[in-house]
């Protein structure tokens, strides 16, 4: 096992007061009507901006559309030096595809000219961008076209190596804050409110009710070697979001998020000659196991200093009258719920340590 170059440990705020983001919950960026239809939306060489290309390389490209196979047809895409055309062809990438994918994630082209690049000289990418009429409401970044330089290498590019990337490991505590894991100040409740999502936020006043749960998460950043012609690839794919991509080119740096201890491998990707080394397997949060998953107690930060407790949910509040511990508030005292139980030990053991 490769060891982590540093182990953070971050608790997060007590609760949530305004809405979470919503993600696609309400519709995907991309229409469904765009599902059966070809399209493209945006395309730009992908990679460092400025790095050169190696002369016996190809070009990688970067865009959001319909899969290789459909929107190629849809990109009038030239290359020229000193005006002159080179001539090339588009053709899909050869990379592993992500079991996930959102909807508008980067998808790669390669365009391969038919004979090698000029080495040290300038050249000029341009592509003019199609739509079909009856799918103009997916262009959503639709623009006229894309045009930008690109400088190729005076020497050829360098051999393809395993890549032997670095991580560092980070235990994220990710407060539960719903009706069963939140705790209040006497005379104090949280309320469940309805988003356009069709799920829940909890409003409640953070001064004076706090989570006492939280899930345990593993957030591993993973950063390795740059080479310009290189797409890195990883198994598993890292975690995406809206605007991520299951590969990087020129630069390794992948994000992961795991309930529980993982393994991955990282893979180089030469499109340019097919070929594809895969560096060793290294494996994190073994030495976090017991605090991944969950959830798991926590005990409330010291600002609190009332008796906090915990109330039978009901509707999209709380029953006063169901509430343990009994505050003197007026509540009727019941037998104490699992949540609570854990809720006296954890308060239980910060009075000790005072």
């Amino acid at each position: 096992m490769v060891p982590a170059l540093a182990l953070l440990v971050h608790l997060g705020p007590a609760g949530l007061t305004a809405p979470p983001t919503a993600g696609y919950c309400g519709g995907p960026t991309i229409p469904s009507e765009c599902a059966s239809l070809p399209f493209i939306n945006r395309i730009a060489l992908a990679g460092p901006p400025d790095a050169p290309i190696p002369y016996d390389g190809v070009l990688l490209l970067e865009y959001i559309g319909s899969d290789a196979d459909l929107a190629v047809d849809l990109i009038d895409a030239t290359v020229t030096r000193d005006d002159i055309p080179v001539p090339g062809a588009f053709e899909p990438a050869d990379l592993p595809r992500s079991d996930v994918q959102w909807p508008d994630a980067p998808k790669l082209l390669v365009w391969r000219p038919q004979t090698p690049f000029a080495p040290g000289a300038t050249h000029h990418f341009s592509a003019r961008l199609s739509i079909l009429d009856e799918a103009w409401q997916c262009a959503i970044y639709q623009t006229s076209g894309y045009d930008h330089d690109f400088t190729t290498t005076s020497e050829s590019a360098a051999p393809l190596t395993p890549p032997v990337p670095t991580g560092v490991e980070t235990l994220h505590q990710n407060p539960v804050v719903d009706l069963e894991h939140l705790a209040c100040c006497p005379g104090e409740r949280p309320y469940a409110r309805g988003d356009r999502c069709g799920g829940y936020y909890y409003d409640f006043d953070p001064a004076k009710c706090t989570s006492v749960s939280a899930h345990g998460r593993l957030a591993v950043e993973l950063t390795g070697p740059a080479a310009a012609h290189v797409v890195y690839t990883s198994d598993p794919p890292p975690s995406l979001s809206s605007g991520g991509s299951a590969h990087r080119v020129g630069v390794l740096g992948f994000s992961y998020d795991r309930s529980e201890p993982f393994c991955v491998t990282v893979t180089a990707h030469d499109l340019a000659r097919g070929s594809s080394l895969t560096g060793p397997e290294q494996c994190f949060g073994d030495a976090l196991a017991d605090q991944l998953g969950g959830p798991f107690p926590i005990a409330p930060p010291d600002t609190f200093t009332c008796e906090l407790r915990q109330c039978e949910p009901a509707d999209n509040t709380w029953d006063l009258d169901k509430c343990a511990p009994d505050t003197g508030c007026g509540c009727t005292t019941t037998q104490p719920s699992p949540a609570s139980l854990l809720l006296l030990i954890a308060l239980g053991r910060r009075r000790a340590r005072r």
